[in-house]
């Protein structure tokens, strides 16, 4: 189902015009795209959470009873409530490309954490070209049956064929690693015997010197 989007006025635009505008429950954007003029837009923000329009999803908007598919291109963040202040969208044309970065997702728990082993977990988003037909908004890995030892590189991922990677086919999205142990070092105490007399060593007497 596409999601209701109101075009911004003029009055409605602006930095003191915005603060009004997130206070009264809204979340100002942008769409652009190749055959159209950036439209500043208004969504609803209880819409934003229900719908989880974050950064990489691909969705329909109603623009005055126009549907347009579109992607969150850009997302911006209020750094203490961690709320979606700003979204970008860029509508997508039939037969065209768009670059994307695409979360990926681990699904289950690996064999080898049982037996003692690390998950490491480095390569969180890959950035690739698709078709807009093939969008894809996760890439999803199943780590269940890794074992201690056991890597998925990038170039291992499930995704579409079309699908051009910015990436080191080779590098490394999750592994099972041995844990390191810790080299504890041993420092030696010397420990005073109590009671023990203490040992003072005497020199050669001097020639002459009495007892």
């Amino acid at each position: 189902m596409a999601v209701k989007v109101i075009k911004r006025t003029e009055v409605q635009t602006g930095t003191r015009k915005v603060k009004k505008m997130r206070k009264e429950g809204y979340v100002p954007a942008v769409l652009y795209g190749q055959d159209m003029k950036a439209t500043p837009i208004l969504l609803e923000r209880s819409q934003v959470i229900r719908e989880r329009i974050t950064l990489g999803r691909s969705l329909e908007l109603d623009v005055d009873g126009k549907i347009v598919r579109v992607i969150v291109k850009e997302e911006q963040m209020d750094p203490i409530s961690q709320e979606v202040i700003h979204l970008d969208f860029q509508a997508l044309s039939a037969g065209s490309t768009v670059t994307v970065s695409v979360p990926i997702v681990l699904v289950g728990e690996p064999i080898g954490i049982k037996k003692g082993g690390i998950l490491e977990f480095p390569t969180r988003e890959i950035e690739v070209e698709l078709p807009t037909e093939k969008l894809v908004e996760q890439v999803t890995v199943d780590v269940s049956n890794m074992d201690i030892g056991d890597i998925v590189h990038i170039g291992e991922l499930d995704l579409p064929p079309e699908a051009k990677i910015f990436a080191d086919l080779e590098e490394v999205v999750v592994a099972v690693t041995v844990p390191v142990e810790e080299e504890v070092e041993e420092v030696e105490e010397e420990v005073a015997v109590e009671g023990e007399p203490e040992v003072i060593s005497k020199g050669k007497k001097e020639e002459g010197e009495e007892e």
